[in-house]
């Protein structure tokens, strides 16, 4: 029996310090690798994941300003919450939870809403989005 527990343990030995059960040598894997210096820095540009938004920039500039017609951004004070765009998109579904998240986030209740829909003359023309934001107002 003790000839047969050293046979046990020389092969055993034997298997594990060969590394053939790998399947993968370290030199392989050296040679898989790739230099991000090299592939990151093209000229004197550094990699940016939104440089396509800086190709479009003068286009885009463009369609914002006449897209605008002279309105400020949402950011400042909100005092672009109920643009005519802004409420066309919205009737449409295009960022509607988003801008009514806006609005709830600006301290707009359902009444707010209604109010500033009739002050501006579009009650009529978007009474539906009213409607749709006190439904889902305590879920937003």
């Amino acid at each position: 029996m003790c000839m047969s527990f050293a046979l046990l343990v020389a092969a055993a030995t034997i298997l594990l310090t060969t590394n053939h059960a790998t399947g993968v040598s370290a030199l392989e894997s050296t040679n898989l690798a790739r230099s991000l210096q090299v592939n990151e820095h093209v000229g004197n540009e550094t990699r940016s994941l939104r440089i396509h938004e800086l190709e479009n920039e003068d286009e885009n500039d463009e369609e914002e300003e006449n897209e605008g017609d002279g309105e400020e951004e949402e950011r400042a004070g909100g005092a672009n919450l109920f643009a005519e765009s802004k409420l066309k998109q919205m009737m449409s579904g295009v960022k509607l939870f988003k801008r009514f998240k806006n609005w709830k986030a600006y301290g707009l209740s359902p009444g707010d809403v209604s109010i500033r829909l009739e002050n501006a003359g579009k009650w009529d023309d978007y009474k539906e989005l009213y409607f749709t934001y006190q439904k889902y107002y305590s879920t937003i």
